[in-house]
């Protein structure tokens, strides 16, 4: 949780506050596999570790994870990303990509709809991701399952969670053309 600066910092609460609990680390690490390996907590809660405790990890997940505190600490690994040397030679963040997939959704949600296209008789949604020439993840964006993509598509990459912004976007006609030149001009990568 320490190797990347501000990747903890990031876990803020609901409230805006730090967490002074003890082995916060700890706690945000323990949520985090849970939910990324969709375990639940009963594989990382460890009896006697306070860090580790049912109620802590519950508490955690509740105040300090939200889609916010995610694309906060999504930015400083991003960053991390771009600095490794292979992915350094694979480009320069420039060239990028954004697609949406589309999932049907077996609860109810303000963001699903029908389309027989895509859902047959259920109900549906679009995640937008973008990723460019060094990672992926870095930014997204969750719309209707109906609706075209290419409106949504500025609004991901305007609204990414960090890297470079790209000097070419790389679309399917979902998002139809898009031609794209910043509006400043950035520097280039040392070498």
């Amino acid at each position: 949780m320490g190797r990347v600066p501000g990747f903890e910092a990031a876990f803020a609460s609901v409230a805006g506050g730090v967490s002074k609990l003890s082995d916060f680390g700890v706690s945000v690490a323990a949520c985090l596999t849970a939910s990324a390996l969709n375990i639940g907590y009963a594989p990382v809660i460890k009896a006697g570790t306070a860090a580790l405790e049912r109620d802590r990890l519950s508490h955690v997940a509740q105040n300090y994870l939200a889609a916010e505190t995610f694309s906060l600490a999504n930015a400083p690994l991003i960053e991390e990303q771009a600095k490794i040397g292979f992915a350094r030679q694979l480009g320069g963040g420039l060239v990028a990509a954004i697609d949406g997939m589309r999932f049907v959704v077996p609860v109810p949600s303000i963001y699903t709809r029908p389309n027989r296209k895509f859902f047959g008789g259920k109900r549906g949604l679009t995640w937008l991701n973008m990723i460019n020439d060094q990672g992926a993840g870095l930014g997204a964006k969750v719309v209707t399952g109906t609706v075209r993509d290419s409106p949504h598509m500025i609004d991901v990459l305007f609204r990414r969670d960090g890297g470079q912004r790209p000097d070419i976007i790389v679309t399917d006609t979902g998002s139809y053309v898009v031609t794209w030149t910043p509006l400043v001009p950035q520097a280039p990568l040392d070498t």
